[in-house]
């Protein structure tokens, strides 16, 4: 929260103080003389209290907007003046603190999910004039259930699926409006987890749902004043009669929701902003095609401004055309109860409401002038949006497979720790990792490894590595052994289930064709030779037991296999990863840790224009950056310090739609770190063009 922004402080005692003097009948006479029965009655059902008064409008809200409205009203009843139909200044006070409270959940979530547009974020939103007169000044409450959706959608980002649900039933106890928006949001998950895990997060939903209705439900009158109102038939209005005098129609909102649904259903994927974007296409329906409410545009809110954020300039125009409408229809319309509010402060010139609202229809044009307006800057954002969503839906293509990686590389080059590095940023969920060493053909202490070395792709059964990418690429299930590096022999063969990545990680990831044409992104690690043999020796010290003097015969001895079978695949990769000493190493010296500069060759097809600029202004020092070596590659070597929460910033500005590869990205500190984001960068690269379009070697 940005506790340190003048504005931010400004804003809120704006609208604590527009909270504590303004209000329309809404709030005055219907919301706070039902809460203020629920508190001083002892928690007697104020539905049935009201209903039985011929009251049937008070509340059309289900029990958790109660509730929400009712700790605030019992923790200061102290200081509140008694009474059911009494409203003060300090009632208006009392009853917008939950306003506050969930305007400030959903100005966390949106700074959340754009953190480097805080000052954007707090202009388009926290200023927002929609939200002021709807909240603070007119008093209506969908700001509660916006928020409580909102919470839900933040949780789903995050991937955590059975807060996300808890949430949303939250959402759907205070409003029943958003059982419109739950079924994209079960798709959403379905596409994510599969039906069986989000029919099981919809039970969780529906759970909550009946758990605060079940006090209520069975009471006539409950069902009356929350379903059986003309707030409740709005989503009914327009109908197109067919049938003649059959009485049967069309419900037009109700069929653009089921057909929106469908269409949401149809796509082949739905990434983060599609869902956003079909979300606020269902909102904005129930606002176009349902005489609205004033606060209704609410619901749309939060997810025009999560495009707005992102393309300020392309949709400003709509949206301002939108609020104008807004204040023409709501505050100079027939719906207007701007003066009305002004009751508790300036009861003289509320009278006037009347008057005002005659004045203003007297033109019998206006009424429907200023609602077209509304209508048609409604209608425009909303297509604008939706176009974004789409395009955004279509930067990585189409996948019915998943995404191949392979990275290959002499012993002791890194792989294990470049692959820890990937797996921090795809999650461990996410990727499944095939490991060359589990297609050797022997056992340690084979009499074949006399005659051969593992570097020999003769004494691997790289064939059946290829049938089991085939079988990967094609989704279906394969059985291996695991080779267990401390025993040195193979364990029994365990199933191994395709994940959204694979990479294959080995001595000879690229030795064969067949292989490298399933690639999505093939990797070569090549470092200085003298780092190489340094990691060796201190890695096999310290976890396989040799002598320095064993690692480097058994290097020595390894030589022409490296050249012939590992060092060919170079030229082979896509990307080659190089670790180099800035200063010469002591020859003999096997105890050092030497500081090392990081050098990359890749193809010159990958952009790296952008990432160097933001390295330079991060602080990151290119020791050499060249575009085009020739026609075929380009090189870029680092050197210095980055810490992770910088390389995530990177990570944000480069990568579109990160949520479609992973839930976050976790970065390591210095060069690794930069390290995971070059990869990062050309899988990013490689996903958005067909697989036809990927050079082969």
């Amino acid at each position: 929260m940005p506790t340190r922004s003048r504005l931010f402080w400004g804003v809120l005692i704006f609208k604590l103080v527009l909270g504590t003097f303004f209000a329309s009948h809404y709030l005055r006479e219907l919301f706070i003389p039902f809460v203020n029965y629920y508190v001083l009655s002892g928690y007697q059902d104020p539905y049935q209290h009201f209903v039985a008064l011929g009251r049937t409008d008070l509340f059309p809200y289900n029990p958790l907007m109660l509730y929400a409205l009712t700790v605030p009203r019992q923790l200061f009843a102290a200081f509140l003046p008694g009474g059911v139909e009494t409203v003060s200044f300090a009632h208006l006070f009392v009853f917008r603190l939950p306003l506050l409270l969930c305007d400030l959940a959903i100005l966390g979530v949106l700074l959340g999910w754009f953190p480097r547009e805080r000052s954007r974020v707090l202009w388009l939103y926290w200023c927002n004039p929609l939200v002021m007169y709807i909240c603070y000044w007119h008093g209506q409450l969908d700001i509660i259930p916006t928020a409580l959706f909102l919470c839900a959608l933040a949780s789903l980002r995050q991937e955590r699926y059975r807060s996300a649900a808890l949430w949303l039933g939250f959402a759907l106890a205070t409003k029943a409006h958003l059982l419109a928006a739950a079924p994209f949001f079960f798709i959403y998950v379905a596409q994510k987890k599969g039906w069986k895990s989000a029919a099981r997060y919809a039970v969780i939903a529906l759970s909550v749902l009946v758990v605060f209705l079940y006090p209520f439900v069975a009471h006539p009158e409950f069902r009356q004043m929350v379903f059986g109102t003309e707030e409740s038939r709005r989503l009914l209005a327009l109908r197109l009669p067919v049938g003649g005098s059959s009485g049967q129609g069309v419900l037009i909102a109700p069929l653009v929701i089921l057909l929106l649904c469908v269409r949401f259903f149809c796509y082949p994927k739905r990434n983060w902003d599609l869902l956003l974007v079909y979300l606020n296409l269902v909102f904005a329906t129930l606002v176009l095609l349902v005489p609205p409410r004033p606060a209704y545009i609410l619901w749309s809110l939060p997810f025009l401004i999560t495009v707005l954020c992102r393309q300020p300039k392309q949709y400003g125009l709509p949206y301002a055309l939108l609020t104008v409408g807004y204040f023409l229809n709501f505050v100079l319309g027939p719906q207007s109860d701007v003066l009305e509010s002004l009751t508790l402060v300036a009861p003289e010139l509320a009278a006037r409401q009347a008057s005002f609202s005659s004045a203003l229809c007297n033109n019998t044009l206006w009424p429907s002038l200023s609602f077209t307006i509304f209508e048609a800057g409604l209608a425009g954002v909303t297509l604008s949006t939706y176009l974004f969503g789409v395009r955004s839906n279509q930067v990585y293509q189409d996948r019915n497979r998943p995404v191949l990686i392979g990275l290959a590389g002499d012993s002791g080059s890194g792989k294990d720790t470049l692959t820890y590095g990937i797996e921090k940023l795809l999650g461990a969920a996410q990727l499944e990792v095939i490991a060359g060493d589990d297609y050797h053909k022997w056992p340690r202490g084979h009499e074949s490894w006399k005659t051969h070395s593992h570097l020999d792709v003769r004494a691997n059964n790289l064939h059946r590595q290829v049938e089991h990418a085939l079988a990967l690429a094609s989704d279906n299930t394969i059985y291996k052994p695991h080779y267990d590096h401390a025993t040195g022999r193979f364990t029994e063969e365990q199933a191994v289930v395709p994940k959204p990545f694979i990479l294959f990680q080995g001595l000879h990831s690229l030795s064969l064709l067949q292989l490298r044409t399933l690639y999505d992104l093939r990797i070569f690690l090549d470092p200085q030779e003298d780092v190489r043999r340094l990691w060796k020796v201190q890695r096999d010290r310290a976890e396989r037991g040799y002598t320095t003097e064993q690692v480097l015969a058994q290097l020595d001895k390894r030589t022409s296999d490296r050249a012939k079978y590992i060092l060919a695949q170079r030229e082979l990769a896509d990307l080659i990863i190089s670790w180099r000493t800035v200063a010469p190493l002591l020859p003999g010296d096997y105890d050092t840790a030497p500081a090392l500069c990081l050098h990359v060759q890749a193809l010159n097809s990958f952009d790296f224009s952008g990432l160097v600029e933001l390295f330079r202004d991060s602080g990151v020092g290119i020791r050499q950056y060249e575009p085009f070596l020739d026609g075929r590659w380009q090189a870029l070597e680092l050197e210095g310090t980055i810490t992770s929460s910088a390389l995530a910033e990177i990570a944000a500005q480069l990568i579109p739609n990160p949520d479609e590869l992973s839930a976050a990205f976790h970065f390591e500190e210095g060069l690794e770190g930069c390290t995971q984001l070059i990869f990062l960068l050309c899988l990013s690269s490689r996903l958005k063009v067909a697989p036809w379009m990927t050079p082969l070697n």
